[in-house]
């Protein structure tokens, strides 16, 4: 695993000390679970817009012959 280091205005880390705190996770867990999220987010987004692009494709004939 690699490291990484980002610079936080003090405001953000104050909330994200609290946000962890209350949740039970270390400041790190808690911003590696929000990146996760984010990721798998965009890749569900990704595949939902590939598949459309796809059927709409594969059907665009049909689609010119009912119009």
């Amino acid at each position: 695993m690699e490291t990484l280091t980002i610079n936080l205005p003090d405001n953000i880390l104050f909330q994200l000390r609290a946000v962890s705190k209350k949740a039970g996770l270390s400041v790190e867990k808690l911003i590696q679970n929000g990146i996760q999220e984010t990721l798998d987010k965009l890749n569900q987004d990704a595949d939902f817009e590939s598949a459309s692009d796809y059927i709409l494709q594969k059907n665009d004939e049909l689609y010119q012959r009912l119009a």
